[in-house]
């Protein structure tokens, strides 16, 4: 697993050393001069970097006080493609040929009348380590054929469409240390599942054409979208809306929360079989994964859908999106047995970046992607790997992106 990395961050030629994640804060010094951080230099505030993949977009994120101009550059390591270079928060697009323990250092530099501040963030580079996180678990009425995954503040849920023995499907918990806890019905082919901003787990049943939410307290289904085909992949939004994906009927559907209605959003128009979708670093933007290809499809302010973009294109069908803290794209396609990456394009195409086929028995049919909580590890990308019995996962070194339409977002 990728490791953690301590930052230096210079202060007035000795250094102060901080954990990945955490900030340190830099001031300039300066006498009163009422330039609006009390007459001083900027004061800076930056967040650590981290251990990283080679090839991925990190984020160079600083809080600035008091400065009149703010610029980024890279003081050392193999050369990066440094984006937004004039903003308190840019990124830099390191190189996929490095290798493991190189050091990138960027510093961010920060300008008033009064005087200037600078400060640093490194990066390391490690490499890549898969890991079959659930391979352990033996039993099929603990863990049957999973499909969908997601986190709360209790453990990690998989859906499991049966038991492997065409028994009814069930989503079941685990902890941190990949033992199961409980386990709870959910027959008629349950698929995709994520939290909705009430904390109840929003679930596909395919066989019953249904969207509902499970309370995962007492084991109660409540149905919110009904007569819908095969449902697949449901994605609530921070205002409770839900997008499910009908990769059978092309389609991707729409529940209005405050109308309490549902209507179709897109209609073949976003390539063949629809299943994956994700929010990203927009407000108004849904992406769709289908068979080779992702799409960007605008949400329009009454909730119908825009013209559909091709985003990238991958091989084989995509049945999992995420999107990391530095704007990276992750995509599954478990018929190419295969993890893509994507670097973030905000005004056209992206293309395929990174590439990893694990080779069997690890789990390499990668479903329902998503970012780990608390004790799971908030960097280790998961997935439920297609027709086989287990969840796998990867330790990228970033945490999940917070998109502006999601769940999360809510909280904030």
């Amino acid at each position: 697993m990728l490791g953690t990395l301590f930052a230096l961050v210079m202060l007035g030629g000795g250094c102060v050393v901080g954990e990945a994640g955490s900030r340190d804060e830099v001031d300039g010094g300066g006498d009163d001069g009422g330039n609006g951080n009390g007459g001083a230099a900027p004061l800076i505030t930056v967040e650590q970097g981290a251990t990283v993949i080679s090839g991925m977009t990190v984020p160079l994120f600083a809080s600035i006080t008091g400065a009149d101009t703010v610029s980024w550059s890279q003081l050392s390591g193999p050369a990066a493609t440094l984006l937004d270079s004039t903003e308190a928060h840019a990124y830099a697009e390191t190189a996929v040929d490095l290798t493991a323990a190189e050091e990138l250092v960027f510093e961010v530099t920060a300008t008033n009348a009064t005087g200037m501040t600078k400060a640093e963030v490194t990066y390391v580079i490690g490499a890549p380590v898969f890991d079959d996180f659930l391979g352990g678990i033996g039993d099929v009425a603990e863990l049957g054929t999973s499909e969908g995954i997601d986190f709360n503040d209790q453990g990690l849920w998989v859906v499991s469409i049966d038991d492997t023995n065409g028994g009814p499907g069930f989503v079941s918990r685990f902890d941190s240390a990949a033992a199961f806890v409980e386990r709870l019905e959910v027959p008629n082919a349950p698929v995709g599942a994520n939290f909705d901003k009430d904390g109840l787990l929003v679930v596909t049943r395919s066989g019953l054409s249904t969207v509902e939410t499970l309370n995962t307290a007492n084991g109660t289904l409540t149905p919110i979208i009904t007569n819908a085909g095969a449902t697949n992949y449901p994605l609530p939004d921070k205002d409770g809306n839900v997008f499910v994906s009908n990769r059978a009927n092309g389609q991707v559907i729409r529940y209005d929360a405050a109308l309490q209605t549902q209507a179709v959003f897109t209609n073949n128009t976003t390539g063949t079989n629809p299943n994956a979708i994700a929010f990203g670093p927009e407000n108004d933007i849904l992406y769709v994964g289908a068979v080779d290809t992702v799409y960007r499809v605008p949400i329009n302010a009454d909730g119908t859908a825009g013209t559909p973009e091709i985003y990238v294109t991958v091989t084989g069908e995509v049945d999992g999106l995420a999107f990391d803290r530095g704007r990276n794209l992750w995509i599954g396609s478990p018929g190419a047995q295969t993890l893509y990456m994507a670097p973030y394009v905000a005004n056209g195409p992206s293309t395929v970046r990174l590439t990893y086929s694990p080779a069997a028995p690890m789990p390499n049919r990668f479903v329902s992607l998503t970012f780990g909580t608390g004790g799971f590890g908030v960097t280790s990308l998961y997935w439920t790997s297609l027709g086989q019995r287990t969840v796998g996962r990867l330790d990228i070194g970033l945490p999940s992106l917070v998109p502006p339409l999601s769940v999360d977002a809510a909280a904030l």
